[in-house]
């Protein structure tokens, strides 16, 4: 037999006799006088190990601070005989019962059975799901009664501290309260929305609340500890017992994010894995579609969902999906995360450059490995056809600033994306006369001065404005009439003729019709119907213009203003005349 203390804590009693019975033994404590000891083992109470109730399951220290033991042997006694190999006890201090409750749970998911597929992966525990910014923990302990009989009040406890993960603050004072590692609270917190032991009540029934701040906690699985400690009054060491939870946080949608998109193996780049990672680690399943166009509505999405698009487990938080010839350029990908709770996030990544897939990249529309203009106008999937679906269609080589979109931005910059790289004499004209074409704001005979008149018509509106929508910026302002006279016209204001430049036959025929109503070819430069000294203004500060041609431009970026060429001569002219132009508009003023 071995018998031993661990000092006024509890008494370790083992015994290595494979006969059956038991011995009695008398042992010197240095437990209290009147301590209750309760068997934790289970061993005492179990009818195999103690078929004839030879061991007390509860032991009363005497006044002189002994116990009296009965030693269990390795065999039952009796008819049976049975050797059940537990010959020990474990008599200790009894510590607060209770149970531990959250506010603000929104749902349980309840814990899974493991299979053979699923062992070491299947969870065991419930979690409450927290979608709320608050909640409370609440510890509620009970008055203890050991075995019914016997009345144990410094079990019912007399403080209790809490901890969440491996340490936080909690309680709002700015600081973990404890952190000395070698005691039994390191890196627990007071509890200070209410602490209420129950060894302080007449009741014996105790309860601490804890309000938690949720938006200070990480999305996902968080680990709840709830200490509640054994009054002692005896200068014994510290026991408890822990009551635990996994909360599960859920006040956001799930992010994740492109991690690469790597070709299989080096001899096919256009065949491409698709990994995502989960950023904020609460992904459970990822599903992934590529180049899916904007307009595509998130319930069209879900409904994509569950056929053969779901990633796989890759890597911690990593997720994998092939595809098959990929094309180069600003690729799109569009990821549903789930949780486990069955939360969801819809995310459209634009941008997932590749340049070694199918086609030359940006501009190859078609994919085909060279420029023609079948990338451009004219036929199905073509650059302008795609432009026009309104992004009901999408490209990745058409995406030229990588915003998810193909659109007026991508448009403007493709002139000089193909200047850039050298494209056929064909296809540069082609785009050209693209460019032009979506400057036809009424669609009567190309586009003219008359469509600049149709815009000016149009500023404030609101609804279905995509025609006039120049600059995409979702309304129609000044900004637009600046797209379609400078990138698109490639003028400036007060080019009445629209000759890309501007000289005296746009200053006569403002003259002509000065003091009156006209439009832009009669010199009508601001939109306000009236041909007046504000629109000679305008001509007069962009006299000597011309038209600089196409520009090689960045991703997105408008034609540049071209800088006015002063013509000396000219302006000379001009200024002679201005006196009497101004002459002119004071006299119709009076009458």
């Amino acid at each position: 037999m071995l018998i031993y203390e661990r000092e006024k804590s509890a008494l370790v009693v083992l015994s290595n006799r494979g006969d059956g019975g038991f011995d009695s033994r008398t042992i010197q404590t240095a437990f209290a006088a009147g301590t209750p000891l309760i068997e934790l083992t289970g061993n005492a109470s179990d009818a195999v190990v103690d078929p004839f109730n030879d061991f007390p399951e509860l032991l009363i220290v005497n006044g002189d601070s002994t116990v009296n033991l009965r030693v269990p042997r390795n065999k039952a006694p009796g008819a049976s005989g049975a050797t059940h190999n537990r010959g020990f006890f474990i008599y200790g201090l009894a510590t607060p019962q209770g149970s531990l409750s959250l506010s603000n749970v929104s749902q349980t998911i309840a814990g899974e059975t493991p299979t053979a597929a699923t062992n070491g992966t299947a969870r065991l525990s419930s979690l409450d799901v927290i979608t709320a910014d608050d909640f409370n923990v609440t510890l509620n302990t009970n008055a203890v009664t050991l075995l019914g009989i016997h009345r144990d009040r410094p079990a019912d406890g007399d403080r209790a501290l809490i901890r969440i993960n491996g340490g936080l603050d909690l309680n709002g004072n700015g600081v973990v309260d404890n952190v000395n590692p070698s005691s039994t609270g390191y890196g627990f917190e007071a509890f200070t929305t209410l602490n209420s032991p129950g060894y302080d009540n007449a009741s014996g029934n105790g309860q601490y609340i804890q309000a938690i701040d949720a938006t200070t906690l990480p999305e996902g699985q968080n680990f709840i500890t709830v200490r509640a400690y054994r009054q002692r009054s005896d200068g014994g060491t510290s026991v408890y017992t822990d009551f635990r939870k996994t909360v599960y946080i859920d006040r956001l949608k799930p992010e994740s994010s492109v991690a690469s998109f790597e070709p299989f193996n080096p001899a096919n780049t256009e065949n491409r894995d698709l990994i995502i990672r989960s950023d904020d680690k609460t992904a459970d399943r990822v599903h992934v579609f590529l180049n899916l166009p904007e307009t595509v509505t998130e319930s069209s999405i879900l409904s994509f969902v569950g056929q053969d698009n779901r990633a796989g487990d890759y890597d911690r938080d990593l997720f994998k999906y092939g595809f098959f010839g990929v094309q180069s350029g600003n690729n799109i990908a569009t990821i549903v995360t789930y949780e486990i709770s069955g939360n969801l996030n819809i995310q459209r990544v634009p941008g997932v450059f590749i340049a070694n897939g199918r086609g030359l990249g940006l501009g190859d529309i078609d994919g085909n490995g060279t420029f023609t203009t079948a990338d451009v106008a004219n036929v199905a999937n073509a650059f302008e056809q795609v432009l026009y679906s309104r992004n009901a269609q999408f490209n990745p080589a058409g995406d030229l600033n990588a915003d998810g979109r193909v659109d007026n931005l991508d448009l403007f910059a493709l002139p000089g994306l193909y200047q850039s790289q050298n494209a056929p004499a064909a296809v540069q004209v082609e785009t050209r006369a693209m460019v032009l074409r979506r400057g036809d704001m009424n669609f009567i005979d190309g586009t003219n001065a008359a469509d600049i008149d149709r815009l000016y018509s149009q500023r404030g509106a609101t609804g279905d404005i995509w025609q006039f929508d120049l600059n995409v910026d979702q309304a129609v302002t000044n900004s637009d009439m600046d797209v379609l006279v400078r990138t698109i016209l490639l003028t400036e204001y007060g080019d009445a003729t629209l000759d890309r430049a501007i000289n005296l036959d746009d200053f006569t025929a403002l003259a002509a019709s000065f003091g009156g109503a006209g439009g832009w070819a009669n010199g009508d430069f601001n939109g306000d119907a009236l041909v007046n000294l504000d629109d000679f203004t305008v001509l007069a500060a962009n006299f000597g213009f011309t038209g600089a041609g196409d520009m090689p431009l960045p991703p997105g970026a408008f034609v540049a203003r071209g800088a006015p060429v002063p013509e000396p001569a000219s302006l000379s002219a001009m200024a002679a005349v201005a006196g009497l132009l101004s002459v002119r508009r004071r006299g119709r003023r009076l009458h």
